[in-house]
Protein backbone atom coordinates (compact mmCIF):
# COMPACT_ATOMS: atom_id res chain seq x y z
CA UNK A 1 0.00 0.00 0.00
CA UNK A 2 1.41 3.43 -0.89
CA UNK A 3 1.58 6.29 1.80
CA UNK A 4 -0.32 9.49 1.19
CA UNK A 5 2.11 11.90 1.24
CA UNK A 6 -1.06 14.79 0.94
CA UNK A 7 -1.31 16.83 4.31
CA UNK A 8 -4.13 17.52 6.62
CA UNK A 9 -4.63 21.11 6.52
CA UNK A 10 -6.02 20.67 10.28
CA UNK A 11 -3.23 18.52 11.67
CA UNK A 12 0.12 19.54 13.00
CA UNK A 13 2.50 16.97 13.63
CA UNK A 14 4.82 18.20 16.18
CA UNK A 15 8.27 16.04 16.73
CA UNK A 16 8.22 16.27 20.75
CA UNK A 17 10.51 13.70 22.52
CA UNK A 18 8.49 11.08 24.39
CA UNK A 19 11.52 9.44 25.84
CA UNK A 20 9.00 7.52 28.50
CA UNK A 21 7.31 4.82 26.26
CA UNK A 22 8.45 2.04 24.19
CA UNK A 23 7.19 0.08 21.61
CA UNK A 24 6.86 -3.51 19.93
CA UNK A 25 6.00 -5.18 16.83
CA UNK A 26 3.64 -8.03 17.41
CA UNK A 27 3.84 -9.23 13.95
CA UNK A 28 6.30 -10.70 11.73
CA UNK A 29 8.06 -8.33 9.63
CA UNK A 30 7.57 -8.21 5.73
CA UNK A 31 3.91 -7.59 3.28
CA UNK A 32 1.77 -9.48 4.78
CA UNK A 33 -2.32 -8.40 5.23
CA UNK A 34 -1.68 -6.66 8.41
CA UNK A 35 0.95 -5.64 10.84
CA UNK A 36 0.24 -5.05 14.81
CA UNK A 37 2.40 -2.96 17.07
CA UNK A 38 2.01 -2.32 21.10
CA UNK A 39 2.64 0.54 22.30
CA UNK A 40 3.57 0.77 26.58
CA UNK A 41 4.78 3.64 29.17
CA UNK A 42 3.78 6.57 30.61
CA UNK A 43 4.22 8.77 27.93
CA UNK A 44 0.94 7.04 25.89
CA UNK A 45 -1.15 9.67 26.54
CA UNK A 46 1.44 12.55 25.66
CA UNK A 47 2.12 10.66 22.66
CA UNK A 48 -0.81 8.97 20.74
CA UNK A 49 -2.40 12.90 20.20
CA UNK A 50 0.69 13.62 18.45
CA UNK A 51 0.68 10.26 15.98
CA UNK A 52 -3.13 9.36 16.44
CA UNK A 53 -6.45 11.30 13.99
CA UNK A 54 -9.60 9.52 15.50
CA UNK A 55 -12.22 8.78 12.21
CA UNK A 56 -16.15 8.58 12.97
CA UNK A 57 -15.77 4.60 13.78
CA UNK A 58 -15.35 3.29 17.06
CA UNK A 59 -16.46 -0.52 18.56
CA UNK A 60 -15.80 -0.52 22.14
CA UNK A 61 -12.12 0.21 22.77
CA UNK A 62 -11.15 -0.37 19.19
CA UNK A 63 -11.31 3.31 17.51
CA UNK A 64 -10.36 3.65 13.73
CA UNK A 65 -8.22 6.47 12.21
CA UNK A 66 -5.07 7.68 10.67
CA UNK A 67 -1.66 7.66 11.64
CA UNK A 68 0.23 11.21 10.99
CA UNK A 69 3.60 12.32 10.25
CA UNK A 70 5.07 15.20 9.32
CA UNK A 71 4.01 15.10 5.20
CA UNK A 72 0.75 14.04 6.17
CA UNK A 73 -0.99 11.02 6.50
CA UNK A 74 0.91 7.69 6.49
CA UNK A 75 -1.64 5.07 7.09
CA UNK A 76 -5.52 4.24 8.12
CA UNK A 77 -5.57 2.13 11.14
CA UNK A 78 -7.28 0.41 14.32
CA UNK A 79 -5.94 0.98 17.70
CA UNK A 80 -6.79 -0.79 20.51
CA UNK A 81 -6.93 0.39 24.41
CA UNK A 82 -5.84 1.57 26.54
CA UNK A 83 -5.70 -2.06 27.95
CA UNK A 84 -6.18 -2.47 31.78
CA UNK A 85 -2.10 -2.63 32.42
CA UNK A 86 -2.01 0.41 29.77
CA UNK A 87 -0.93 -0.57 26.89
CA UNK A 88 -2.12 0.05 23.51
CA UNK A 89 -1.77 -1.79 20.30
CA UNK A 90 -2.19 0.01 16.96
CA UNK A 91 -3.01 -2.28 13.74
CA UNK A 92 -1.65 -1.13 10.08
CA UNK A 93 -1.78 -2.43 6.26
CA UNK A 94 0.97 -4.78 5.70
CA UNK A 95 2.91 -2.82 3.55
CA UNK A 96 6.69 -2.56 4.35
CA UNK A 97 6.81 0.79 3.53
CA UNK A 98 4.10 1.59 5.88
CA UNK A 99 5.73 0.03 8.67
CA UNK A 100 9.52 1.70 8.01
CA UNK A 101 7.21 5.16 8.46
CA UNK A 102 5.50 4.09 11.43
CA UNK A 103 8.63 3.08 12.74
CA UNK A 104 10.83 6.20 12.00
CA UNK A 105 7.74 8.54 13.38
CA UNK A 106 7.96 6.17 16.62
CA UNK A 107 11.73 7.21 16.61
CA UNK A 108 11.51 10.52 15.82
CA UNK A 109 9.00 11.10 18.90
CA UNK A 110 11.63 9.50 20.96
CA UNK A 111 10.01 5.87 21.98
CA UNK A 112 12.28 3.25 22.10
CA UNK A 113 11.95 -0.03 20.87
CA UNK A 114 11.72 -2.90 23.35
CA UNK A 115 12.63 -6.38 22.09
CA UNK A 116 11.47 -9.64 23.81
CA UNK A 117 11.59 -13.32 22.93
CA UNK A 118 8.50 -14.41 24.85
CA UNK A 119 5.07 -13.92 23.31
CA UNK A 120 2.14 -15.73 25.24
CA UNK A 121 0.46 -18.03 22.95
CA UNK A 122 -2.62 -16.69 23.23
CA UNK A 123 -2.09 -12.97 23.03
CA UNK A 124 -0.29 -13.81 19.98
CA UNK A 125 -3.17 -14.95 18.64
CA UNK A 126 -5.90 -12.51 19.86
CA UNK A 127 -3.15 -9.74 18.34
CA UNK A 128 -3.31 -11.51 14.97
CA UNK A 129 -7.25 -11.45 14.83
CA UNK A 130 -8.00 -8.32 15.02
CA UNK A 131 -8.07 -8.35 11.27
CA UNK A 132 -10.68 -8.67 9.16
CA UNK A 133 -9.60 -12.01 8.55
CA UNK A 134 -11.39 -14.93 6.18
CA UNK A 135 -12.94 -17.77 8.46
CA UNK A 136 -10.71 -20.17 8.03
CA UNK A 137 -7.82 -18.31 9.62
CA UNK A 138 -10.70 -17.50 12.44
CA UNK A 139 -10.90 -21.27 12.63
CA UNK A 140 -7.31 -21.69 12.58
CA UNK A 141 -7.09 -19.31 15.72
CA UNK A 142 -10.12 -19.77 18.00
CA UNK A 143 -11.19 -23.77 16.81
CA UNK A 144 -9.76 -27.11 17.36
CA UNK A 145 -6.47 -26.10 15.72
CA UNK A 146 -5.53 -23.98 18.09
CA UNK A 147 -7.09 -26.51 21.12
CA UNK A 148 -4.44 -28.83 19.13
CA UNK A 149 -1.37 -26.69 19.49
CA UNK A 150 -2.09 -25.82 23.03
CA UNK A 151 -2.29 -29.19 24.58
CA UNK A 152 0.80 -30.38 22.25
CA UNK A 153 2.78 -27.36 23.97
CA UNK A 154 1.22 -28.37 27.22
CA UNK A 155 2.28 -31.82 26.68
CA UNK A 156 6.09 -31.34 25.96
CA UNK A 157 6.05 -28.72 29.50
CA UNK A 158 4.53 -31.84 31.58
CA UNK A 159 6.59 -34.33 30.29
CA UNK A 160 10.39 -32.32 30.01
CA UNK A 161 9.65 -30.80 33.44
CA UNK A 162 9.49 -34.81 35.05
CA UNK A 163 12.18 -35.86 32.76
CA UNK A 164 10.84 -37.66 29.09
CA UNK A 165 10.14 -41.35 29.77
CA UNK A 166 10.89 -44.53 27.13
CA UNK A 167 10.10 -43.38 23.44
CA UNK A 168 7.99 -40.35 24.93
CA UNK A 169 10.96 -37.88 23.50
CA UNK A 170 11.15 -39.58 19.96
CA UNK A 171 6.87 -39.49 20.12
CA UNK A 172 6.59 -35.63 20.59
CA UNK A 173 9.57 -35.19 18.07
CA UNK A 174 7.32 -36.17 15.64
CA UNK A 175 4.81 -34.31 16.52
CA UNK A 176 6.09 -31.50 16.42
CA UNK A 177 7.84 -32.37 12.40
CA UNK A 178 4.35 -32.40 11.31
CA UNK A 179 3.34 -28.79 12.44
CA UNK A 180 6.97 -27.56 11.01
CA UNK A 181 5.45 -29.46 7.92
CA UNK A 182 2.32 -27.42 7.85
CA UNK A 183 4.16 -24.00 8.62
CA UNK A 184 4.14 -22.46 5.76
CA UNK A 185 0.21 -23.01 5.36
CA UNK A 186 -0.34 -21.84 8.82
CA UNK A 187 1.80 -18.32 7.79
CA UNK A 188 -0.65 -18.34 4.39
CA UNK A 189 -3.84 -18.45 6.51
CA UNK A 190 -2.37 -15.11 8.36
CA UNK A 191 -0.77 -12.98 5.39
CA UNK A 192 -2.92 -14.83 2.71
CA UNK A 193 -1.73 -16.32 -0.30
CA UNK A 194 -0.61 -13.93 -2.99
CA UNK A 195 -1.96 -13.86 -5.86
CA UNK A 196 -1.09 -11.69 -9.26
CA UNK A 197 -2.94 -10.96 -12.11
CA UNK A 198 -0.70 -10.75 -15.17
CA UNK A 199 -1.12 -10.40 -19.05
CA UNK A 200 -0.93 -7.92 -21.74
CA UNK A 201 -2.21 -4.29 -21.71
CA UNK A 202 -5.56 -4.63 -22.08
CA UNK A 203 -6.41 -8.41 -21.22
CA UNK A 204 -8.90 -7.41 -18.82
CA UNK A 205 -6.67 -7.99 -15.68
CA UNK A 206 -8.19 -4.83 -13.79
CA UNK A 207 -12.22 -5.47 -14.65
CA UNK A 208 -11.39 -8.65 -13.11
CA UNK A 209 -9.31 -8.27 -10.13
CA UNK A 210 -13.16 -5.44 -9.78
CA UNK A 211 -15.24 -8.43 -9.98
CA UNK A 212 -12.98 -10.98 -8.01
CA UNK A 213 -12.47 -8.22 -5.24
CA UNK A 214 -16.54 -7.16 -5.16
CA UNK A 215 -15.57 -3.66 -6.20
CA UNK A 216 -14.97 -1.18 -8.46
CA UNK A 217 -11.67 0.03 -7.22
CA UNK A 218 -9.04 -0.59 -10.23
CA UNK A 219 -9.59 2.22 -12.85
CA UNK A 220 -10.98 0.87 -16.17
CA UNK A 221 -10.36 1.62 -19.82
CA UNK A 222 -10.09 0.73 -23.36
CA UNK A 223 -6.71 2.73 -23.39
CA UNK A 224 -3.96 0.17 -22.49
CA UNK A 225 -1.66 1.07 -19.28
CA UNK A 226 -4.44 2.97 -17.55
CA UNK A 227 -3.00 0.47 -14.81
CA UNK A 228 0.16 2.06 -13.46
CA UNK A 229 0.68 1.48 -9.48
CA UNK A 230 0.80 -2.30 -8.18
CA UNK A 231 -3.44 -2.51 -6.59
CA UNK A 232 -4.23 -5.21 -3.52
CA UNK A 233 -6.86 -6.42 -1.76
CA UNK A 234 -7.64 -9.20 0.55
CA UNK A 235 -10.23 -11.90 -0.44
CA UNK A 236 -12.22 -14.40 0.69
CA UNK A 237 -12.30 -17.50 -1.41
CA UNK A 238 -14.58 -20.13 0.06
CA UNK A 239 -13.42 -19.10 3.22
CA UNK A 240 -9.80 -18.94 2.92
CA UNK A 241 -7.74 -16.17 2.90
CA UNK A 242 -5.72 -14.73 -0.26
CA UNK A 243 -3.99 -11.29 -1.01
CA UNK A 244 -4.71 -10.17 -5.04
CA UNK A 245 -2.99 -7.95 -7.00
CA UNK A 246 -2.90 -6.50 -10.41
CA UNK A 247 -0.71 -4.99 -11.77
CA UNK A 248 0.72 -2.80 -14.98
CA UNK A 249 0.30 -5.43 -17.94
CA UNK A 250 4.17 -6.13 -19.75
CA UNK A 251 4.60 -6.61 -23.67
CA UNK A 252 6.06 -4.23 -25.79
CA UNK A 253 9.59 -2.25 -24.55
CA UNK A 254 8.02 0.45 -22.05
CA UNK A 255 9.57 3.54 -21.75
CA UNK A 256 8.92 6.84 -19.65
CA UNK A 257 6.44 6.10 -16.85
CA UNK A 258 5.19 3.07 -18.14
CA UNK A 259 9.14 1.51 -17.78
CA UNK A 260 8.35 2.22 -14.18
CA UNK A 261 5.00 0.49 -14.14
CA UNK A 262 6.88 -2.51 -15.60
CA UNK A 263 9.66 -2.54 -12.58
CA UNK A 264 6.48 -2.82 -10.13
CA UNK A 265 4.84 -5.15 -12.00
CA UNK A 266 8.28 -7.42 -11.94
CA UNK A 267 8.99 -6.70 -8.27
CA UNK A 268 5.62 -7.63 -7.63
CA UNK A 269 6.07 -10.71 -9.97
CA UNK A 270 8.81 -12.01 -7.56
CA UNK A 271 7.10 -11.53 -4.23
CA UNK A 272 3.60 -13.71 -5.40
CA UNK A 273 2.74 -17.43 -4.81
CA UNK A 274 0.72 -17.68 -7.32
CA UNK A 275 0.70 -16.28 -11.28
CA UNK A 276 -2.54 -15.52 -13.29
CA UNK A 277 -1.84 -15.43 -16.71
CA UNK A 278 -4.58 -14.14 -18.52
CA UNK A 279 -4.92 -13.72 -22.44
CA UNK A 280 -8.01 -12.03 -24.42
CA UNK A 281 -9.22 -12.81 -27.84
CA UNK A 282 -7.19 -9.57 -28.20
CA UNK A 283 -4.22 -10.00 -25.88
CA UNK A 284 -2.47 -12.86 -25.86
CA UNK A 285 0.06 -13.63 -22.83
CA UNK A 286 3.22 -12.24 -23.85
CA UNK A 287 6.67 -14.12 -24.20
CA UNK A 288 8.29 -11.86 -21.90
CA UNK A 289 5.72 -13.14 -19.03
CA UNK A 290 5.95 -16.68 -20.48
CA UNK A 291 9.40 -16.47 -19.38
CA UNK A 292 8.77 -15.03 -16.07
CA UNK A 293 6.46 -17.57 -15.11
CA UNK A 294 9.01 -20.56 -15.83
CA UNK A 295 9.35 -23.02 -12.73
CA UNK A 296 6.18 -20.61 -10.73
CA UNK A 297 2.99 -21.92 -9.76
CA UNK A 298 1.26 -20.62 -12.32
CA UNK A 299 -3.17 -20.49 -13.15
CA UNK A 300 -4.12 -19.91 -16.79
CA UNK A 301 -6.79 -17.92 -17.88
CA UNK A 302 -9.26 -16.64 -20.61
CA UNK A 303 -10.94 -13.24 -19.91
CA UNK A 304 -13.37 -12.05 -21.70
CA UNK A 305 -15.17 -15.13 -22.60
CA UNK A 306 -18.23 -13.10 -22.80
CA UNK A 307 -16.98 -12.26 -26.07
CA UNK A 308 -14.88 -15.51 -27.15
CA UNK A 309 -14.62 -18.82 -25.46
CA UNK A 310 -11.14 -20.83 -25.79
CA UNK A 311 -9.68 -24.60 -24.56
CA UNK A 312 -9.12 -24.05 -20.66
CA UNK A 313 -10.87 -21.64 -17.90
CA UNK A 314 -12.67 -19.27 -19.73
CA UNK A 315 -13.28 -16.52 -17.30
CA UNK A 316 -15.78 -13.53 -17.40
CA UNK A 317 -15.56 -10.32 -14.94
CA UNK A 318 -18.51 -9.14 -16.70
CA UNK A 319 -21.07 -11.98 -16.22
CA UNK A 320 -19.55 -13.65 -13.71
CA UNK A 321 -18.80 -16.97 -15.41
CA UNK A 322 -15.88 -19.14 -14.63
CA UNK A 323 -14.88 -17.21 -11.35
CA UNK A 324 -16.05 -19.42 -8.55
CA UNK A 325 -13.82 -21.71 -10.53
CA UNK A 326 -11.22 -19.55 -10.67
CA UNK A 327 -11.43 -19.39 -6.70
CA UNK A 328 -10.77 -23.34 -6.86
CA UNK A 329 -7.95 -23.57 -9.27
CA UNK A 330 -6.53 -20.81 -6.63
CA UNK A 331 -6.51 -22.47 -4.16
CA UNK A 332 -5.98 -25.85 -5.23
CA UNK A 333 -2.48 -24.02 -6.61
CA UNK A 334 -1.45 -22.54 -3.70
CA UNK A 335 0.00 -24.29 -0.42
CA UNK A 336 -2.95 -24.49 1.36
CA UNK A 337 -3.87 -27.17 -1.06
CA UNK A 338 -3.72 -30.25 1.78
CA UNK A 339 -5.99 -28.37 3.99
CA UNK A 340 -8.92 -27.91 1.76
CA UNK A 341 -10.30 -31.14 2.90
CA UNK A 342 -10.05 -31.17 5.93
CA UNK A 343 -12.85 -30.85 8.66
CA UNK A 344 -11.90 -29.92 11.31
CA UNK A 345 -8.92 -27.73 10.31
CA UNK A 346 -5.42 -29.36 12.40
CA UNK A 347 -2.73 -27.06 13.83
CA UNK A 348 -0.24 -25.00 12.18
CA UNK A 349 1.72 -22.50 13.49
CA UNK A 350 0.92 -19.13 12.59
CA UNK A 351 3.62 -16.62 13.02
CA UNK A 352 7.27 -16.91 12.13
CA UNK A 353 8.15 -16.78 15.80
CA UNK A 354 6.67 -19.70 16.19
CA UNK A 355 8.15 -21.40 13.32
CA UNK A 356 11.68 -20.62 14.45
CA UNK A 357 11.09 -21.70 17.89
CA UNK A 358 9.54 -25.27 16.98
CA UNK A 359 12.67 -25.78 14.34
CA UNK A 360 14.62 -25.09 17.37
CA UNK A 361 12.76 -27.01 19.58
CA UNK A 362 12.96 -30.25 17.21
CA UNK A 363 16.57 -30.09 16.89
CA UNK A 364 16.52 -30.47 20.71
CA UNK A 365 14.43 -33.31 21.40
CA UNK A 366 16.52 -35.10 18.49
CA UNK A 367 19.82 -34.63 20.31
CA UNK A 368 19.37 -36.42 23.23
CA UNK A 369 22.29 -34.40 24.97
CA UNK A 370 20.23 -31.44 25.10
CA UNK A 371 18.60 -32.30 28.15
CA UNK A 372 15.22 -31.15 29.78
CA UNK A 373 15.44 -28.23 31.25
CA UNK A 374 16.89 -26.45 28.00
CA UNK A 375 13.41 -28.47 26.17
CA UNK A 376 11.91 -26.99 28.71
CA UNK A 377 12.81 -23.31 28.43
CA UNK A 378 12.32 -23.95 24.64
CA UNK A 379 8.52 -24.78 25.60
CA UNK A 380 8.16 -21.16 27.69
CA UNK A 381 9.56 -19.55 25.03
CA UNK A 382 6.57 -20.68 22.75
CA UNK A 383 4.23 -20.71 26.16
CA UNK A 384 1.70 -20.61 27.24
Amino acid sequence: MLMNRSCCADWRCVMQPTPDCSWTRLTATGSAALQVYSLQGMGIARLLPLLFKAGARESGALRHGHVFGVAGVIDEVLLAGPHADGHVEVALHGSPAVAHAFEALLHAHGATELRTSRVDVHSERDVVARGAFAPKTLELLYGAAFTEFVTLLRTLRSSAARGFIANERMVLLMQVERLLERAACGLCLISGVRVLLLGAPNAGKSTLWNALIGEDRAIVSSESGTTRDVLCASVDAQGWPLLLFDAAGLGSTPAGIEADSAALTLAAATHADILVLAQAPDAPVPAEIEVLARGRAVVRINTKCDLAVHAGLNVSALTGEGLPALRRRLLEASVLRPLLNEAPLLACPFTLRQQCLLATLASALRNPAVGAKAVTALVEELGP
